[in-house]
């Protein structure tokens, strides 16, 4: 599994916990998306970035911003993969699109090589 699907897994995992109608539908079409939006390798082979989970809601209370920051603000770690993975959050912003919002959960990302 690619590190950026394993952050995806470990994001939608606290969502779900602290908001389940955030992390699918009824016929678990996933509410959310994952990307690196950039990777940044060091001279020293260090490689960090950032990424950005998409969460989309029904109506302007969908995204329960304090309850999302509360489940994501412990970083996370994930070492199931080559590379391991450390993220922590940075950011959330928060935008209306017409009838649905569309969150935007910022992470700060390490990509941890053996």
């Amino acid at each position: 599994m690619s590190a950026r699907a394993r952050l995806e897994t470990a994001i939608v995992a606290r969502v779900a916990a602290a908001a389940p109608r955030l992390a699918g539908d009824v016929w678990a079409r996933l509410r959310m998306s994952v990307a690196f939006t950039r990777l940044e390798v060091s001279a020293s082979g260090a490689v960090g970035g950032e990424a950005e989970a998409l969460l989309w809601g029904e109506g302007l209370d969908a995204l329960p911003a304090e309850t999302l920051i509360t489940a994501l603000r412990a970083p996370i770690l994930d070492e199931t993969g080559a590379p391991a993975l450390r993220a922590r959050l940075v950011g959330y912003r928060e935008e209306l699109l017409e009838t649905a919002a569309l969150g935007r959960l910022s992470f700060a990302v390490d990509l941890l090589y053996p």
